[in-house]
């Protein structure tokens, strides 16, 4: 509610969910202004990232760069994370992640995701890639909600870059 001066100090909800490449000049900038030279603002501080979080990305540009360098802050911490699309990425970029895992078959690609996560800490989960395109097809927003639905208690953060920029600078909803 407006007119709470406690209120000024909070993030809302609305403010979390601020796109990508804004976010980044922003945190660029904030670390550039800092006495300590080289101290890189870490983003899950930023965002109020506890375990177990489902994170979309939105906006213009900047969202895959945000979405990896969000998945090494939580790794870094000693967290796990499956990184995602639901539209498409650069097919170079799932080189990006220490595994690429395509899904296929649901029940099969959750117990084969279950396992992969054992051995590494952060997965990124795109459908098949259209060497034509050079893009990874993003999953559905279905087996978005499965990996979430099956990894509860886990402590996997999913982050989940949800619209395109088709290269476009700007982008109006």
């Amino acid at each position: 509610p407006r007119g709470i001066k406690e209120h000024c100090f909070q993030i809302s909800d609305k403010a979390l969910a601020i796109g990508g490449g804004v976010l980044e000049a922003v945190m660029n900038w904030v670390s550039s202004q800092d006495d300590q030279p080289g101290k890189i603002m870490q983003l899950r501080s930023g965002l109020r990232l506890g375990v177990s979080e489902v994170v979309s990305i939105v906006g213009g540009g900047g969202k895959s760069t945000l979405m990896f360098r969000l998945a090494d802050e939580i790794v870094a911490a000693g967290g796990k994370v499956v990184t995602t699309t639901t539209t498409r990425i650069f097919a170079a970029q799932t080189h990006i992640a220490p595994v690429h895992l395509v899904a296929d078959h649901k029940g099969e690609f959750l117990n084969k995701l279950k396992e992969t996560l054992k051995r590494y800490p952060h997965v990124l989960v795109t459908d098949s890639v259209n060497s034509g395109s050079d893009k990874a097809y993003g999953i559905s927003g279905e087996l978005v909600n499965d990996i979430v639905m099956d990894s509860t208690d886990s402590g996997l953060t999913v982050i989940v870059e949800a619209d395109g920029s088709r290269m476009r600078s700007l982008k109006v909803p």
